[in-house]
């Protein structure tokens, strides 16, 4: 599972608005109990389980733990700290696991998974020779698995570990603990370094005779000669502690001697230091006071992180914005009194009536089958989920029977209420869309025309850029690393919320905005001026910001609507223009206030931050304007839980539109190859609409050309009355008519 699916994972764990940063500069997962922010670390590939319980685990630190309780809270007695963590991570552990069952599985698997990676520091040493504290660790962590023994007398210490409750009880038993520890330190050392001593003293060189009587000695003791063995353990221990130097200078005298020898002697050194456990080294020049296993453990934690990722990572706020700052009102739009035609004897409102008029009766067949296709849809997915039960009164028609059947009472049927739907569209008003804007605003409308039929509420924006002779900025202060918003407007244009004598004008006023198109390419059409500067069309197209301003337009849309099922619309015909600049601040000799800064993806790794969740910015340098976009949309999908589709207007459906969309099919999917597209763009482009289901970014695109957009009633001519012409008049006709409705079919089941 991906790193920022499981940054999620740890919010709906936590059940509260904590924040959850991934950071590249980490070498575990922490938590800050003050400002209840959650840090997870890039973590290289790993078992599922194993990353559930590195979040389970700081998940129940976040519920649990005080400040003070941290691992990486200051102590003032180290050897201490050891002891609290170990006692605090099976309590914390142990209650995350009561209130999430599902974790069980994970922190069994998570923690054999680390045990056979060797990160307790004692794979290969028996764990029943370790000091209690570290059997704690292992019992409470691994459990079965490696089967730690106890004495009745320890028994009695583990017992409490697994019910302490709160931070004190887990002080109260770390401190008795470690001071039990600190007793039977020398204990512990020599039942540890036994086994090395005994291996590292089979050696055959007279020059070691002494220590090895001393061995033997010690080997032969039995619990009768207790002072004995006293004495004999103070001696040894100070033997495998302090004289491997002595008899490193011993070893360097004999080079003067003997070369052979010096070698000899300089492997078998060297084989002896390895053979002792880097933790139980570092157990013994620590005084026999401290956990092995939890060292162990927090030095190879930082193992687990992807050490390849050596950018910094850059939180990217996207604000939550005043939208009346953005958004233009409708009634700052609709204006007649500006509007000219250039005949003079040619009135704009009757005009527009004329043009609203046609457009009904020509589109009213199109926007029925698309009401009959959606209430089809919605009526059959309803029956699927209808349950039939019995009432419990006796059906007397069935009592014949009684010998072959039990089904003797009368059944009810029971078909849930469908859920309610609604829109919101946007519609791309960027200069590149001239060509094409005719047709799409015909679609628009039948699309606003169809929802008012199926009574959905729905909103309609155009957006776009500021021209510079006509700024509007908005009101808002930078602030460090928050998405800047500069140069974006959002029109207004249709809403469910007009009134019948409102949606009409605004149907007519829309009818003459796309007369102004085709007047371009037609002498037959008057020139139309609709007066209105936020009609312009702009330089740039401003997707990005859309997407960032959106979240807002659906959370506000939900809020007002109660819809559960949102459906964002994006006609566009292209990619969007703005890199995902943010604010950053500047002071140096040069400029001192808030600059613009566009992201480097070379230097940096980039999360959007919204609402205290964080979600990873996908931008190499091949195709970044692609990848921002791709990552915005599945922020916003995320947020919003909408169903986000997009009308791809291409111009002419032609190669080279092939090879302009296909670069949003490799996000998130890098084996699909050109192979795989041709196959699917060829199967549908005769159609006029190619669907495509990318694996990340919208969840439905539709690459179509403006002709298609354009629902023309197609007459069936034909030749004459033979059976030949009138066969293949009718398949033109059909096939027409089947190119012209292709969009329908394919749109309407992905909203229903």
């Amino acid at each position: 599972m991906k790193i920022e699916s499981k940054s999620m994972l740890a919010k709906l764990l936590a059940t509260e608005n904590i924040s959850v940063e991934v950071n590249s500069s980490l070498s575990t997962a922490a938590f800050n109990p003050t400002t209840r922010v959650m840090y997870l670390p890039q973590w290289k590939e790993m078992a599922t389980a194993t990353q559930d319980l590195l979040i389970g685990h700081e998940v129940g630190h976040a519920f649990e733990t005080p400040a003070e309780g941290w691992h990486d809270a200051i102590c003032d007695d180290k050897s201490l700290k050891g002891f609290l963590n170990v006692i605090e991570d099976a309590r914390i552990e142990r209650k995350v696991k009561t209130r999430y069952p599902g974790l069980v599985r994970s922190f069994y698997a998570g923690y054999r998974d680390l045990w056979e990676r060797d990160f307790f520091g004692v794979k290969n040493i028996d764990v029943n020779t370790l000091p209690l504290i570290d059997r704690i660790n292992l019992h409470f962590k691994v459990g079965s698995y490696v089967n730690a023994k106890f004495t009745p007398e320890e028994q009695v210490f583990v017992n409490r570990c697994a019910k302490t409750e709160t931070w004190e009880q887990v002080v109260e038993l770390a401190r008795e603990l470690h001071g039990k520890a600190k007793d039977d330190a020398e204990e512990n050392i020599e039942q540890l370094m036994q086994p090395f001593v005994y291996e590292n003293d089979n050696t055959p060189d007279d020059e070691e005779n002494d220590d090895s009587e001393s061995n033997m000695e010690m080997e032969g003791n039995t619990p009768d000669s207790d002072e004995d063995s006293d004495s004999d353990e103070d001696s040894d221990s100070g033997d495998s502690s302090d004289d491997s130097d002595s008899d490193d200078d011993s070893d360097s005298d004999d080079d003067s001697d003997s070369d052979n020898d010096s070698d000899s002697d300089s492997d078998d050194d060297s084989d002896d230091d390895s053979e002792v456990p880097s933790a139980i080294q570092d157990f013994v020049d620590n005084g026999g006071a401290v956990s092995i296993t939890d060292a162990a453990f927090r030095e190879n934690e930082s193992s687990l992180v992807d050490d390849s990722v050596n950018k910094e990572t850059v939180y990217i706020n996207i604000p939550k914005v005043d939208l009346s700052q953005f958004i233009i009102s409708p009634k700052d739009i609709y204006d007649w009194d500006n509007v000219k035609i250039d005949h003079g004897f040619i009135q704009p409102k009757v005009y527009a009536q004329t043009l609203y008029s046609s457009f009904v009766t020509k589109n009213s067949k199109t926007i029925n089958q698309m009401v009959a296709a959606f209430e089809m849809k919605r009526k059959a997915s309803l029956f699927i989920k209808a349950r039939t039960a019995k009432t419990g009164d006796l059906n007397e028609d069935r009592l014949w029977a009684y010998k072959i059947s039990d089904s003797l009472f009368k059944q009810v049927t029971s078909i849930p209420e469908g859920k309610s739907h609604g829109f919101i569209m946007y519609l791309d008003m960027s200069g590149s869309m001239s060509p094409n804007m005719a047709d799409t605003i015909d679609q628009l409308i039948n699309l606003t025309m169809f929802a008012r039929k199926i009574n959905v509420p729905f909103e309609v924006y155009g957006f776009n850029s500021y021209d510079t002779s006509y700024s509007y900025s908005p009101t808002h202060t930078p602030v460090v690393n928050e998405y800047e918003l500069l140069d974006i407007k959002l029109v207004n244009l249709l809403s469910s919320s007009f009134t019948k004598s409102q949606i009409e004008e605004a149907y007519k006023f829309l009818l003459l905005y796309k007369q102004s198109f085709l007047a371009r390419n037609s002498r037959s059409i008057p020139d139309i001026s609709l007066g209105n500067k936020y009609f312009r069309l702009g330089s740039s197209t401003p997707l990005n910001k859309t997407l960032v301003l959106a979240i807002e337009v659906a959370k506000s849309f939900r809020e007002k609507t109660k819809v559960e099922i949102l459906n964002t619309i994006i006609l566009t015909d292209g990619d969007a223009t703005d890199d995902g600049e943010y604010w950053s601040f500047r002071d140096d000799s040069a400029h001192k206030g808030f600059v613009k800064t566009r992201p480097s993806y070379y230097k940096n790794k980039y999360y959007f931050k919204y609402d205290s969740a964080s979600y990873p910015v996908l931008g190499e340098v091949d195709d970044r304007y692609v990848k921002l976009t791709i990552s915005l949309l599945e922020m916003y999908k995320s947020v919003t839980n909408s169903n986000v589709i997009n009308f791809h207007i291409a111009g002419k459906l032609n190669k080279r539109s092939s090879y302009i969309s296909h670069h949003a099919s490799k996000v998130g999917n890098k084996e699909f190859s050109w192979i795989e597209w041709d196959k699917n763009w060829n199967k549908q482009q005769a159609s006029g609409v190619v669907e495509i289901k990318d694996a990340l970014g919208f969840n439905t695109r539709y690459i179509l050309s403006g002709d298609t957009l354009n629902i023309r009633d197609q007459e069936l001519t034909v030749k004459s009355d033979s059976k030949g012409d009138l066969l293949r008049g009718f398949r033109k006709f059909a096939s027409s008519k089947s190119q012209q409705r292709i969009l329908i079919q394919k749109f309407i089941p992905q909203v229903a």
